[in-house]
């Protein structure tokens, strides 16, 4: 697939799987976080990373949301039109707690877990991960709380800087931060995050590591909380595709 599973190549570790301590953490977060409306509409999100541009749209309505990307080279600043490659669609079900990757290359749609909480735990121990508030700030014209990631391993120090606003309403049931990266549910980033605090929506995103300096900036150039999908089926797999069922699937280490 096009998707790295979600998880991006901007990711040096991926930290820890859940153990008592998290899963109590991220029970009481969420219920906590019950308090904050959900978000519905449509954000979309520009990613420039090593020569290249990333635009991934994500809408949501209720318990069902849908990620589609393209990418572009990037010379300059400026956008090569020739090199515009979409990139595989996913569709999430939060009821069901699944993702489903429409692969275009073979025309099959892969239904899975959430792959990300699946990888974590099956690479669990690989790093350090702490996410902590750093005050707050002004970004791209919203009021933002900012939230640092920090990840150590034996790839070096990875910091993600995360700032989030209460100002469009309401926050997304997963959180895109970068390219082809996005925390679902229980993801053991996302439960540190909302233990230190953090809800709404990602309004900018940047990822770096102590040996390679910065990799990775993200911006929210669009959110529409007043769109709403006319089309029937937009959350599901067209007939088109051959639709393949891994949600048994189980990662080596998971224990999922």
């Amino acid at each position: 697939m096009e998707w790295a599973f979600g998880m991006g190549g901007e990711e040096v570790s991926i930290g820890q799987i859940f153990d008592m301590k998290t899963l109590l953490t991220f029970l009481l977060v969420t219920a906590a976080g019950s308090a904050f409306a959900q978000f519905n509409g449509k954000l979309v999100y520009q990613i420039d990373q090593q020569g290249s541009r990333t635009v991934m749209t994500y809408v949501q309505n209720g318990t069902n949301a849908i990620v589609t990307a393209y990418t572009i080279k990037l010379t300059n600043g400026v956008t090569d039109t020739t090199t515009f490659h979409a990139q595989d669609t996913i569709i999430f079900d939060f009821a069901a707690a699944t993702e489903t990757h429409l692969q275009y290359r073979t025309m099959n749609a892969y239904k899975q877990k959430y792959m990300g909480t699946l990888m974590a735990g099956a690479m669990k121990n690989q790093g350090a991960v702490t996410a902590a508030a750093a005050g707050s700030a002004s970004v791209n014209g919203y009021n933002c709380n900012h939230y640092v990631i920090t990840t150590k391993s034996a790839l070096g120090i990875s910091t993600k800087d995360i700032y989030t606003t209460g100002d469009i309403g309401g926050s997304p049931t997963l959180w895109v931060v970068g390219a082809f990266t996005y925390y679902t549910p229980g993801y053991p980033h996302f439960v540190k995050l909302m233990a230190a605090g953090a809800s709404g929506v990602v309004v900018q995103a940047s990822s770096s590591n102590n040996k390679q300096g910065l990799l990775v900036t993200m911006n929210l150039v669009s959110a529409d909380t007043k769109f709403v999908p006319r089309a029937r089926g937009y959350f599901s797999v067209p007939s088109r595709y051959n639709l393949i069922d891994e949600t048994n699937m189980t990662l080596p280490g998971s224990g999922n």
